[in-house]
Parts: structure tokens; sequence; C-alpha cells
């Protein structure tokens, strides 16, 4: 999980799975042009043409990433399951929590 563009395009070179804090999912086909246009917005605002950055992270955010959770832990679940790999009595769970103090929806 990062909101690291140039991180996860050296993930995703790697096949590693990643997913950004608002649930967006990095892929061979979408990262170039998410690098593409993070370099195009950094140069804007790098020359003073381009000032402030994303909107700020609300609960649809927060639903949307905890559903792209639950979709990557339903695949790789179900296929460890398949593969008798999950021993019995095992849990497999994630739980998430806003540290954040400046985060108007996390009261």
């Amino acid at each position: 999980i990062t909101a690291d563009i140039p991180l996860a395009a050296e993930l995703v070179a790697k096949q590693v799975v990643v997913v950004d804090p608002r649930g967006d999912e990095h892929t061979h086909d979408n990262i170039q042009s998410r690098l593409s246009m993070r370099d195009f917005l950094d140069g804007m605002r790098g020359a003073g043409t381009l000032s402030g950055g994303s909107r700020p992270y609300d609960n649809r955010d927060k639903k949307r990433f905890a559903e792209a959770l639950d979709r990557y832990l339903a695949k790789h679940h179900s296929s460890r399951s398949a593969s008798g790999t999950d021993s019995p009595g095992t849990s497999n769970s994630v739980t998430l929590k806003n540290t954040s103090s400046s985060d108007p929806d996390s009261a």
C-alpha cells in the first residue's frame, strides 16, 4: 500500500500487487500513465504554475480502500485454501486504524 507513484512503478515491475490509500490498484496497464502524470504535475508545481495537491482523504476513499483490500484478501485466501496451505483454526484478519489526528472523518 503506497501513495508513492515511483515506488509503485518499481513494485509493479516486480509483479507486486500495489494499491494506493484511496483504493486504486496500480497495474502494468496503468502505472506508466500515472507516473507520467505525476512527473508532469511535479514539474508544474516546481515551475509555480500549479499549487495544491490531492483532495482531502474522506470516507469514500476509506470505503474504496477497504473494498480493494477485501477483494485482494478474498482472492488470495481462496487460492491458499484451494492449495491446502491454510491451517485449520488460523485467522487472516486485518484491522485498519487511522492514527491521523488531523482527519475530520476520524471523529
